[in-house]
């Protein structure tokens, strides 16, 4: 018995119940006069007593199901541990195993449609332009990688008229009472610790676990219309079109005043290792040294030049400069969000659920 089919490469992913394996087809568009289908079998399950059912492709790696069988006197018993199997369809090499729960057999194994072709075909991210997560905090690996050159002036002259129609400072809490708050003491006291002098706005952020997302008055009200044609520019071309604003884990500016530090650190937490962090320079200055990785190597920073970095490897900036330094900050999830709580102006949340109305 045969079990799904995936358009991948030249030809067809199907799963064979009979093998317990993963088997590609030639292309069926260009199956011989004889009627006959060539095949090769790409993996093979070392067990015998498993059944093998599920199966998704994202990124040139096969996620495969595989159910354990218990024979017994009253007959089959399915497992309560099903696996998934992470294969590399271009290495051709098993790459992990994964146990999930389930009270029976496996019988798929789904993945969110990324885009308009994924309900038929394998979807395509190009991992050539990001870091690999599995690869985070690797330190063989190039700490820096530009994505990218785009406009940041339409965001300076937003900042700008922000500040004269708000009368405030936009970078203090004062000024920033039609936003959102993070209801999160040891967040804010990690900053002040890590990020003496650094100030920040919130647009969309996270808690540490990456399991609730919230939205920020000011992204609607302000930034969404401004952002969103940039980020479209650079990560159109990785996620496809009118897939990338479901992937903000975060987005973020950090100005970083005269003086001011990020000292040395790593950045910890599931939201690290699950997220691809993106920087654009809005403003640069002379005076700022961004350092990193090891040995602790310059970071190339050029006004509106779109970069990634490994934030799981070492890194610090210091702006002994008399400038501000203005960077906005994107972590960028490789799946869909499904669901952000939308705050209202002034609204706290300590993004331990779905945020509900609170006073600061």
């Amino acid at each position: 018995d045969f079990y799904h089919l995936i358009k991948w490469g030249n030809g067809y992913l199907t799963l064979d119940a009979d093998m317990n394996s993963l088997v590609l087809l030639e292309d069926l568009d260009v199956v011989s006069s004889t009627g006959t289908v060539n095949s090769e079998v790409l993996w093979q399950s070392p067990e015998h007593n498993v059944f093998v059912k599920g199966l998704s492709v994202v990124n040139d790696i096969a996620f495969i199901g595989v159910s354990a069988l218990d024979a017994s006197e009253t007959g089959i018993d399915w497992a309560q541990q099903s696996e998934i199997v992470f294969f590399d369809l271009v290495n051709m090499e098993e790459l992990d195993r994964a146990f999930v729960s389930a009270d029976g057999l496996l019988n798929g194994v789904s993945v969110a449609h990324l885009d308009s072709r994924s309900s038929y075909m394998s979807i395509e991210i190009d991992s050539d332009l990001l870091i690999p997560l599995r690869l985070k905090g690797d330190v063989d690996k190039p700490f820096q990688t530009i994505l990218g050159q785009v406009d940041v002036t339409p965001v300076l002259e937003l900042l700008d008229r922000m500040s004269r129609e708000i009368g405030k400072d936009i970078w203090t809490s004062e000024g920033q009472e039609t936003n959102g708050y993070l209801d999160a003491p040891e967040w804010h006291e990690n900053n002040d610790n890590i990020k003496p002098g650094v100030e920040g706005i919130l647009l969309i952020f996270s808690n540490l676990e990456s399991t609730y997302f919230a939205k920020f008055p000011w992204w609607e009200n302000y930034f969404r219309p401004v952002l969103q044609p940039i980020f479209d520019e650079v990560f159109e071309p990785i996620f496809g079109k009118n897939n990338v604003e479901s992937r903000y884990m975060r987005v973020q500016f950090a100005k970083m005043t005269p003086g001011a530090d990020i000292l040395r650190h790593k950045d910890k937490g599931h939201w690290a290792d699950s997220a691809h962090r993106i920087h654009i320079p809005i403003s640069v200055t002379p005076g700022v040294s961004f350092l990193a990785s090891k040995p602790m190597t310059p970071v190339e920073l050029e006004v509106g030049q779109v970069f990634e970095i490994d934030n799981r490897e070492m890194h610090q900036v210091n702006n002994t400069g008399d400038e501000d330094r203005i960077h906005l900050i994107v972590d960028l999830w490789d799946e869909p969000i499904d669901t952000y709580s939308v705050l209202s102006p002034g609204q706290a949340c300590d993004l331990q659920g779905p945020c509900e109305q609170h006073g600061r």
